[in-house]
């Protein structure tokens, strides 16, 4: 094992100032002293610069933290503390007999996102696109619990029927199992694209008034 030698041999460098010591200083003329990680070779005859070809030993019990995501790659954050958000994205509008209203989900970095609807025609249908239809009336299946023709009403704003969005996935078909609980549902949720929309569909022979809002969920 190489040894610390404090005795050296040759002068430290000075600076043009004579200044007896290895720093650097910004524009700005704040100054630091630059460190680069070596290793010393066991005959004590050079130092290696610290990298893939030689990686830093360590013993004992040591334990690293960090990430491998290059400075590239975004880190996703949450917030914690169980914040939510509420966002309306229809306000009260008209949706004729046989008619549709689309929106958009637009997701963000929320955990679980939430759809209320207000309406007050029925039967009525919520989808959404899937991952392999662009269409914002992909599948009825992204919605727990699913609203597929539903025959009830919902006009007291304060009273909304809610929704949690699964993501964009449809289990007809797919030899998927449809979830039967919520919490099978959030077991199944897949990670939300900015692509996300929705739709509301109006299957009655009447004018509906709508109104959707997103309920965007945080934290644990």
């Amino acid at each position: 094992m190489s040894t610390i030698n404090q005795a050296m041999k040759t002068p430290i460098g000075a600076d043009p100032n004579n200044a007896k010591a290895v720093v650097d200083e910004a524009n700005n003329g704040l100054k630091a002293v630059p460190v680069e990680l070596v290793t010393k070779a066991a005959d004590d005859s050079t130092f290696t610069q610290v990298g893939a070809s030689n990686p830093l030993q360590v013993s004992g019990n040591v334990t690293l933290t960090g990430s491998i995501l290059t400075k590239a790659t975004p880190i996703p954050t949450y917030r914690t503390g169980g914040s939510i958000t509420v966002d309306t994205v229809i306000n009260a509008q008209s949706v004729t007999a046989g008619g549709n209203l689309s929106f958009n989900l637009n997701p963000t970095t929320e955990k679980e996102i939430w759809v209320a609807v207000n309406i007050d025609q029925q039967p009525w249908s919520l989808f959404s696109n899937t991952l392999f239809y662009a269409g914002s009336d992909g599948s009825s299946d992204s919605f727990f619990p699913k609203r597929s023709s539903v025959v009830t009403t919902y006009s007291n704003s304060l009273s909304p029927v809610i929704s949690f969005f699964v993501g964009e996935v449809n289990f007809t078909g797919s030899a998927l199992t449809a979830p039967t609980s919520l919490s099978e549902a959030k077991n199944s949720k897949l990670p939300y694209q900015s692509t996300a929309k929705g739709r509301i569909s109006n299957g009655s022979a009447n004018t509906a008034t709508v109104t959707v809002r997103i309920i965007r969920v945080w934290g644990d």
